[in-house]
């Protein structure tokens, strides 16, 4: 049986007028986070003694603790399970020689999740010739999933209808997109 073994050697190099290794001042790296999943922050340091907040922007810093966020000098900040707490704004901040200096990041959730879909109430319409033809859908998704509204319908190469969208953001709760289909004068063909 072979044995085989492995080792790895980070190397600091020490830059006392560049403490991070990459430094986002101006436009922030974007860090795409997923519910429970790990969140490495990847503001890497040249020298290991370099002490380093973690801040939320705006509001305060993040204390890590060991267990929910872990300083790691190699990596960053490390945040095993990240939740919805760690989306926004971050900056990584150090000061060196009396020079203050900061990094920034932002993360971000990408989502999928539609909790309902409606066309108008769950009646058929029925209309006659030349009345209007008003369809309504609404879609309840979760924060941060994306939702795209596309009518088909027979006068489409013509443009013989309007449609309207809007969204509902709401703090508190699911978002709500709407999109209005509205064919004045309604044809045989329509």
């Amino acid at each position: 049986v072979k044995k085989k073994t492995v080792s790895k050697i980070y190397v600091f190099i020490n830059d006392t007028l560049k403490p991070f290794i990459k430094l986002h001042t101006n436009i922030p790296e974007m860090i795409r986070t997923t519910d429970g999943e790990e969140l490495i922050v990847p503001c890497r340091v040249t020298a290991p003694d370099i002490h380093v907040k973690l801040r939320m922007i705006p509001g305060e810093n993040i204390i890590p603790d060991g267990k929910t966020v872990i300083w790691d000098n190699t990596k960053g900040f490390v945040i095993p399970k990240a939740t919805y707490k760690f989306i926004g704004l971050l900056s990584c901040e150090t000061t060196v020689n009396g020079h203050e200096y900061s990094t920034k990041y932002l993360t971000f959730r990408l989502n999928n999740e539609i909790i309902s879909v409606q066309v108008n109430d769950s009646k058929p319409v029925k209309l006659f010739k030349g009345q209007s033809l008003v369809l309504n859908c609404s879609i309840t998704a979760a924060w941060n999933t994306r939702v795209q509204i596309t009518w088909t319908y027979p006068g489409e190469a013509s443009k013989r209808a309007t449609i309207s969208r809007s969204i509902r953001q709401r703090k508190d709760g699911p978002n709500l997109f709407y999109s209005i289909l509205v064919v004045d004068k309604v044809h045989g063909i329509d």
